[in-house]
């Protein structure tokens, strides 16, 4: 297969029917399925000859939703998202701003995909670089990663669903 993003029938066939248009991308890193079956996608692309991120909405179709074309810094490195029940969407990795808000590492995303101002975590500030987040049926929000001084649970800890130590 040539195309670094592609769909399985429930028969394990690919779906000729989805056809995403993949230019420039090298590498799908994750796929978090939002309601009515659109996905969120990360990897690298190298669109301008320079190796980046990028975060990109997809439609059921595969087609990139021309609404959500978040233009990332180079230094904005995504390692990890998750989607909760309530259709946020948590995004983590390595940085200091997410769509031009200031949040260092671990980012919470609205429904509407823009960041949720009044969601912050400042256990996540206190890391070097995320690598791993999962939300739980109960809202809770765990991570992992590189940290400056680990948790008390070492280097895994868990949030409360507004961001405070579990």
């Amino acid at each position: 297969l040539s195309e670094p993003l592609i769909r399985l029938q429930a028969d394990g066939s690919v779906d000729g029917g989805f056809a995403p248009v993949a230019s420039g991308i090298q590498r799908v890193e994750q796929l978090v399925r939002l309601p009515g079956g659109a996905f969120l996608a990360w990897g690298q692309e190298t669109n301008t000859g320079t190796v980046r991120t990028f975060v990109q909405r997809r439609l059921p179709s595969g087609a990139i939703d021309s609404t959500f074309q978040p233009n990332l810094p180079e230094s904005v490195v995504i390692h990890a998202m998750a989607a909760g029940d309530d259709g946020a969407v948590w995004i983590a990795g390595r940085f200091t701003e997410f769509l031009g808000v200031a949040r260092t590492n671990l980012v919470r995303l609205t429904p509407a995909l823009e960041v949720d101002l009044a969601w912050e975590s400042p256990a996540a500030s206190e890391t070097i670089e995320l690598r791993a987040v999962a939300v739980g049926d109960d809202g809770r929000i765990a991570i992992g990663g590189s940290v400056a001084r680990p948790f008390p649970t070492g280097y895994l800890a868990v949030l409360q669903p507004d961001g405070t130590p579990d």
